[in-house]
């Protein structure tokens, strides 16, 4: 599924060119992208102009900044803008669906990533209906909006460590709390990046698996806002059979201070523990995960990497600027 409608301004929100013309808003299509906002896709504008005179002109249309994640508008070719969208989201380029006015434009972002789906304006509702998820709502948008935030505010620092430390993150941990069961079937279905094995559950699915296997959640929220439920770890019978974070959480070292915090609780119950690794296609960064917490490779089935962990060997991996709750 996508994740991303990003827009064009002129002739696409708007008819006209900011700066040549007197613009008309588009109130269709924009009353659209706000009901998409209302329904948990992201969006973002990626346009070639002068930022103020876009976010000016904004201010008094329907499709106001409250619903934009995020924006490039500059002079940049929009190929690279795009780019850096994406790695601002934390998202796949074929999570991104752009739509453009332009043929020049839609063409050069064709031929220089292939992976984002092009549209014109035309075409907008029948993609969003065969190719998005609506089942989200707002928060989605804020959350991206305080992304966006935390990515500007890391300019501020020369050290990672001490912007990872200025961020004051709160972690919520819990195991078997059935209010999470549609949420983490949500996970399981939509995390592709950092999913160790990327099994897919339904709800039904999860429910039948909490009543005797260990299932934790992870809360997340900082100086910027809450994240929500964004973490997983499944274990049954000593072995970790589902462990993933939502790409909003990538980038923190989360991923240690979850697995610390399991360890820790597993450590009175449990002697090892074992950790499966699956590859996909996506979910390449994850690779080494198992090694860089220090676990032993032990084997390998099929294309299942198998290791191995004494609990009381393990060494917490986690920096100190995490706090639990």
């Amino acid at each position: 599924m996508k994740k991303a409608l990003i827009f064009d301004c002129d002739n696409t929100l708007w008819r006209g060119v900011i700066g040549e013309d007197t613009i008309v808003p588009d109130v269709k299509i924009q009353n659209d992208i706000i009901f998409y906002a209302h329904h948990g896709v992201i969006i973002g504008l990626c346009s070639k102009n002068n930022e103020v005179d876009i976010l000016e002109a904004l201010r008094g249309q329907p499709l106001t900044e409250d619903y934009i994640s995020v924006h490039r508008i500059n002079w940049r070719d929009k190929a690279s803008n795009l780019r850096e969208i994406s790695i601002e989201l934390n998202i796949g380029l074929d999570a991104i669906v752009f739509v453009d006015d332009s043929p020049f434009e839609i063409n050069m972002i064709r031929e220089l990533l292939p992976e984002v789906m092009c549209i014109y304006p035309s075409e907008l509702t029948e993609i969003v209906g065969m190719h998005f998820d609506l089942s989200g709502d707002f928060t989605k948008t804020q959350q991206y909006k305080e992304q966006y935030q935390r990515v500007k505010a890391i300019e501020h620092f020369t050290y990672l460590d001490d912007y990872l430390a200025s961020l004051d993150m709160v972690l919520a941990i819990e195991c078997n709390n059935r209010d999470y069961i549609q949420r983490i079937a949500e996970m399981t279905q939509k995390t592709n990046q950092f999913n160790l094995t990327t099994k897919r559950m339904t709800a039904a699915q999860v429910e039948t698996l909490m009543a005797w296997i260990r299932i934790y959640t992870l809360k997340v929220k900082d100086r910027f806002g809450d994240c929500g439920i964004t973490g997983l770890c499944m274990i049954n019978n000593s072995k970790i059979i589902n462990f993933l974070l939502s790409c909003r959480i990538i980038g923190r070292g989360i991923e240690y201070a979850f697995i610390d915090y399991i360890i820790n609780d597993l450590a009175g119950k449990e002697f090892h523990l074992y950790g499966s690794y699956i590859p996909t296609a996506k979910n390449n960064q994850v690779v080494e995960f198992y090694e860089s917490l220090g676990f032993e490779f032990i084997k390998q089935s099929g294309e299942e990497k198998i290791y191995y962990q004494v609990l009381n060997d393990y060494k917490p991996k986690a920096k100190t600027h995490f706090r639990y709750e």
